[in-house]
């Protein structure tokens, strides 16, 4: 039986919910941790329309993108969305910008659809040092405690996986008299030929390295220790740049992400040359553009475009594209379902047939 905290925890997994921006409001918004779940609906917005349909599935959860309480609210009207959630008895889940920042996330999804390659972050949202987990082991779980710390996502590093440094030492302790010890005796000094595991983790795989770490170790208390790696550095990005696998004129570009994006329109602000390197952001990213300009992108993907903010860009000879707020970032729920339907079992993740845009391109 699953409940609403394992869907949260499912998701903080692959994209934390300590990403957030210092602005944002993503996490269970509406319900309870506790509350079961049997069945979620996953759509981009939480409108009534959204409610209504989740409802006709008696779903216990709905999971969205965006908010459904963004700003402090002073009154719940009876029509509101915020109450029809409560009177349905459903919960609300809402990953908004740690979905955009995380590893195939929303701006990973888009740059798969739109074909660009060679990926790099475009802003740097945020960064935190690797661990080095140091941990003791009998000679005889060396290769359990490994694997499991192995499996569990320690050791990766720049395309590199297991990576670690194994020495022999000798380890010392005397097990009290209420302690219930793998090898030794109450009150008896003991020596046991013990190996140091010494493995590097990145920081959000840190909780379920040393959760499984210790499922295995033979020991009642193992002896380990994290330590900063400060020589290696996780970092989460708002946007992306990369490069296309052709040249495109601004036109062409613009007809590519229509079709891809399947949007009705899109809204072009075209320089005068070729593109090869492209930056984009799902969702309202013209604040980015002084970071676009810096990396001397061609070409940047977006929505929400104010009109001084595409001025700017024509003036840095940087093709602009605004292809709908909507259409950039309701192309990760239906990756983001399939992801939680292996990731839990029990539970039918439904996509709303109703979380449709609001514009009309006449």
């Amino acid at each position: 039986m699953a409940r609403v905290y394992d869907i949260y925890n499912a998701i903080n997994s692959f994209a934390p919910f300590k990403l957030q921006e210092s602005w944002d409001n993503a996490g269970l918004i509406v319900g309870d941790m506790q509350n079961e779940v049997r069945t979620a609906v996953l759509a981009l917005d939480i409108t009534n329309p959204v409610i209504q349909e989740a409802a006709k599935f008696n779903a216990q959860l709905i999971i969205s993108h965006h908010p459904v309480i963004f700003n402090a609210i002073k009154r719940v009207p009876s029509n509101s969305p915020v109450y029809n959630l409560a009177k349905n008895n459903m919960s609300a889940i809402c990953a908004h910008t740690n979905l955009d920042i995380a590893k195939g996330g929303v701006n990973t999804v888009l740059a798969d659809i739109l074909s660009i390659k060679d990926t790099v972050p475009l802003s740097i949202a945020s960064c935190e040092n690797y661990k080095q987990i140091r941990v003791y082991v009998p000679i005889s779980h060396t290769e359990k405690v490994y694997t499991a710390m192995v499996n569990a996502g320690a050791g990766e590093l720049d395309g590199y996986s297991g990576c670690a440094y194994i020495s022999d030492g000798e380890g010392r302790f005397i097990p009290g008299d209420n302690t219930n010890p793998y090898v030794g005796e109450h009150g008896q000094l003991e020596r046991t030929h013990e190996q140091l595991i010494s493995i590097i983790c990145p920081p959000d795989k840190l909780n379920n390295v040393i959760e499984d770490m210790i499922k295995v170790h033979p020991y009642e208390v193992p002896a380990y220790e994290i330590i900063d790696n400060r020589a290696v550095i996780q970092n989460e990005a708002l946007g992306l740049i990369g490069k296309l696998d052709n040249e495109y004129t601004p036109e062409q570009l613009a007809i590519h992400v229509k079709n891809s994006l399947q949007c009705g329109g899109v809204r072009l602000y075209a320089s005068d040359k070729p593109i090869t390197k492209v930056a984009i952001c799902s969702g309202s990213g013209g604040s980015l553009l002084d970071d676009v300009i810096k990396t001397q992108c061609d070409a940047f993907i977006t929505a929400d475009v104010r009109h001084d903010v595409a001025l700017s860009a024509i003036e840095a000879g940087i093709t602009l594209i605004d292809a709908g707020h909507f259409e950039t970032e309701n192309i990760v729920i239906k990756p983001l379902a399939d992801k939680l339907s292996n990731m839990i079992k029990g539970v039918n993740f439904i996509i709303a047939e109703s979380g449709k845009a609001i514009v009309k391109y006449i």
